[in-house]
């Protein structure tokens, strides 16, 4: 299968969300409009629970012939400096796209399964905003992302960006259907009882881009390099953040665990008047820029980084026992987004975009953070990221000084020493500088980020093995529906296969996953029974895997890796009487060693270990179901489909279609051994 690296939200609940990937598209001769529905809003049609059901989208004005997608979008105006539909719209809403009839008309009608449009309701799928009914009660207490009651549909030739045919329909989402009880009396009267019940879907972390990144289209096939291939680095930056807690006594990141959203960007050197980027190395590989150069150095002229979770700065012995809330943890997540000075072939500046989660503090110091991630967009694509960076309290310097100089802030070793000093609520740290180098409080040797192609440090122990999984596959050839020979968008929905026979899920183990701060107060199981996986992944690839179905793959140059997330729930029960869970975002690339092997890179971002790095490998073989069924029922109810797989490699161009593969480890059905199963691991404690 070629799953390129070229070309990946972010957390959300236990559900599982598809995510952006990146559709080729051609001009259009004039502006779009949506003709169906109508309505100022549009009222979405809802279920009895209040659920949006799907709905039929029509749009004119397209060049006949063109693709034309659509998604759903927060309520802020396109008509506002900077929006961008990456920050304002959620890809994972979007549907397959569809061609412009020969009117100019694109279709979305409500009963085709890969093209109908279902508005969401609650926390949008990458978590970029949440889109609410007019009276359904507020979620940004709970998750952190803005409230919205006034979304609307888009449509446009490009999911990616703001574009001259792009059209928008203002949508009102529908409330719970009030249930009605009538009982008749003795008499001719009936009394009427009306109860409305209302679901909130809650989570737990924030993560926001405030950049726009477009990612040039790779014009050549390539992989995922090798475990132990490094990447790059960035250090010398220097990062204000600004910390907004829940604690209404000391409402910055304080010395007890409460929820807090830390946003930083560089700082500037005042004389200089130039802001304190640093530098990034060895990011840049060939197909990250085709037809341009390979600069060995980038200059970043911006950060982003959001981080929200449950948290505090209790960094000694003495600060954690005073910290009475510290059993509510939960591990700092989101999106770090790096621009940088240089321009790409395509005269853009090269970006990179990471999913990175702190785990918490390096237990050798008082102020370094530990992150893992994985870069999801932009040079270096697949990449874990580990590292550090120091986090410092400052105050700004009043008055000025005259002339300027240095940042303007100046080390706050008052509140610093609040977050160590084993007193209770005597901590409030509003401000932060974070970098690398040495701390404004004297550690030596902070090491910034580094980008790697390995494992980020040393492994944990945890791993899953011996699920199998079935996948379906959705793709847009017209002509092969599935996973194809040629490169096109495709979504594949991934589950556990049932054991026939036994009646009971496939879902082999996962050991070593828990840690005691995963389950405090109960206990700490070595091996979990996964009792349901559920795998989502998006992009635009294909199932051509050897030297000859890759020159027939006349598509491949839009290739767009793989990605999505992976939730695995167990039968075991934590301290609080909910399964364990662990949910983290991966990528997916075809192994170059293997015709059936995928490279799998992600993080950990939510449950049993989070904040580790995701390596490992699942193979994917065709399989059709068995029939007539067999009798008594055995195995799965599925077999190696030899005919499809050996049309994958062929060097046959549009003779293969895989609707339905086997995931797992082990050895695949197409004989290959030694398919290691997934694993996870932390980056280095020093």
């Amino acid at each position: 299968m070629h799953l390129s690296r070229r070309a990946i939200s972010r957390r959300t609940g236990v559900a599982l969300i598809a995510v952006a990937v990146l559709v080729a598209t051609a001009g259009v001769a004039f502006a779009g409009t949506i003709t169906t529905p109508t309505g100022n809003p549009f009222v979405v049609p809802g279920d009895s629970a209040g659920n949006p059901v799907a709905f039929t989208v029509v749009a004119s004005g397209y060049t006949p012939g063109t693709q034309v997608s659509v998604e759903q979008c927060d309520g802020v105006a396109q008509t506002t400096s900077g929006w961008s539909p990456t920050e304002h719209c959620d890809l994972g809403s979007s549907p397959s796209p569809v061609l412009v009839d020969s009117t100019g008309k694109a279709t979305f009608p409500s009963n085709d399964p890969n093209r109908a449009f279902t508005p969401f309701k609650g926390e949008s799928p990458q978590s970029l905003f949440n889109c609410l009914s007019p009276n359904g009660p507020a979620m940004t207490p709970s998750n952190g992302l803005p409230d919205y009651r006034n979304c609307k549909i888009r449509t446009s030739t490009n999911n990616t960006a703001v574009t001259a045919d792009q059209a928008f329909l203002n949508i009102q989402l529908p409330e719970a259907v009030a249930s009605t009880t009538t009982t008749a009396s003795t008499t001719t009267t009936a009394s009427t009882t009306t109860t409305a019940s209302t679901t909130t879907t809650a989570s737990t972390t924030t993560t926001a881009s405030t950049t726009t990144t477009t990612i040039p289209a790779t014009t050549t096939t390539t992989t995922v390099p090798q475990n132990g291939t490094p990447a790059g680095s960035c250090t010398g930056g220097k990062l204000l953040g600004k910390m907004v807690g829940t604690d209404a006594a000391n409402p910055g990141l304080t010395d007890q665990t409460h929820r807090v959203t830390i946003s930083a960007t560089l700082l500037t050197d005042l004389a200089a008047k130039t802001k304190i980027g640093g530098t990034c190395s060895g990011l840049v590989v060939p197909t990250d820029n085709p037809g341009g150069p390979i600069p060995a150095t980038l200059h970043p002229s911006a950060y982003a980084l959001k981080l929200s979770g449950i948290g505090s700065c209790a960094s000694t012995a003495a600060a954690r026992t005073a910290d009475g809330t510290k059993a509510g943890a939960f591990a700092l997540s989101g999106k770090l987004n790096i621009k940088m000075a240089e321009l790409d072939s395509l005269g853009k500046p090269f970006n990179t975009q990471a999913y990175v989660v702190v785990k918490g503090f390096d237990p050798g110091a008082t102020d370094l953070l530990q992150f893992s991630g994985i870069i999801t967009k932009g040079p270096s694509v697949g990449a874990t990221v580990s590292g550090k960076l120091y986090l410092d309290a400052v105050s700004k310097i009043a008055p000025a000084v005259k002339p300027p100089a240095g940042t303007g802030y100046q080390y706050d070793a008052t509140t610093a020493g609040h977050c160590t000093d084993g007193t209770a609520n005597n901590a409030s740290m509003l401000q932060a500088q974070l970098g690398d180098g040495t701390s404004l409080a004297g550690t030596a040797g902070v090491p910034g980020l580094s980008f790697s192609y390995a494992p980020a440090g040393s492994p944990s122990g945890g791993s899953c093995t011996g699920a199998k999984l079935l996948g379906k596959m959705v793709g847009t050839d017209p002509g092969n529906l599935g996973l194809t020979d040629q490169t096109h968008r495709v979504t594949s929905s991934v589950a556990l296969l049932t054991d026939l026979g036994t009646k009971t899920k496939i879902g082999g183990t996962c050991s070593g996953l828990v840690v005691p701060t995963d389950n405090p107060g109960g206990p700490i199981p070595a091996t979990l029974h996964p009792a349901a996986y559920a795998l989502k992944l998006s992009g635009i690839g294909s199932c051509a895997s050897s030297a000859a179905a890759r020159t027939a793959d006349g598509t491949k140059a839009n290739a767009f890796p793989l990605s999505g997330k992976l939730s695995v729930k167990m039968t075991e029960l934590d301290s609080l009487g909910k399964p364990f869970t662990a949910q983290a975002y991966v990528m997916a690339a075809l192994d170059p060693t293997s015709t059936d092997v995928l490279l799998f890179t992600g993080i950990v971002t939510k449950g049993a270990s989070a904040g580790a790095t995701v390596t490992g490998k699942l193979y994917l073989d065709a399989v059709s179901k068995i029939t007539p069924a067999v009798k008594p029922p055995a195995g799965t109810g599925y077999q190696y489909d030899a005919t499809t797989a050996g049309h994958c490699t062929d060097g046959t161009a549009n003779n293969a279609s895989m609707l339905q593969a086997q995931l797992g480890s082990g050895t695949s059905l197409a004989g290959t051994p030694g398919v290691t199963g997934l694993a996870f691991g932390y980056s280095p404690a020093s």
